[in-house]
C-alpha cells in the first residue's frame, strides 16, 4: 500500500463514511478525468490547471481504492487485486510531472486494463 500522507482518525470516519454509498459507477467516472488528465499531460505537457486537477482526483481517489477493490470484487471482476495494485501505482506520484516522467512505456496500457475492469464491473449496475 503506498502511502496516502497523515489521515487524522476523524477524516478517517467521514472517508469511512463516505464510501458506504460508493458505486463503481461514481469511481470509474472520477477515473475517466483522472486519464482525461494523464492523457492531455502526456500530449500538450503538464500545466498548474492539468497538475491542480491530477492533485484533486489523486487525493479523491487514493483512500478509496481499498473500497473500490472490495466493489470489483463482489461483481466478479477478473483479478481486483492486480487492478488495485494498478490503480496504487498510477496513484503514487503526488504531481502529474513525475508520472509522465516515470512512465516506462507502459501507462497507457496499464490506465486501459484498469478501465477495462471498471467498465465490466458497471455493467451490473
Amino acid at each position: 500500500m503506498i502511502n496516502t500522507g497523515p489521515i487524522q482518525n476523524r477524516e478517517r470516519e467521514k472517508l469511512d463514511s463516505n464510501t458506504e454509498d460508493l458505486t463503481i459507477g461514481h469511481f470509474a467516472s472520477k477515473y475517466e478525468k483522472l486519464v482525461d488528465v494523464v492523457c492531455a499531460g502526456a500530449k500538450f505537457g503538464s500545466s498548474p490547471g492539468l497538475e491542480s486537477r491530477y492533485v484533486t482526483l489523486r487525493e479523491w481517489m487514493l483512500p478509496r481504492v481499498g473500497h473500490a477493490t472490495k466493489i470489483l470484487a463482489e461483481h466478479h471482476a477478473s483479478n481486483p487485486d492486480k487492478i488495485a495494485l494498478l490503480l496504487e501505482r498510477l496513484l503514487a506520484s503526488t504531481r502529474l510531472v513525475d508520472l509522465l516522467g516515470a512512465d516506462d512505456g507502459s501507462l497507457i496500457q496499464r490506465m486501459t486494463w484498469i478501465s477495462q475492469a471498471l467498465f465490466d464491473a458497471g455493467m451490473d449496475d
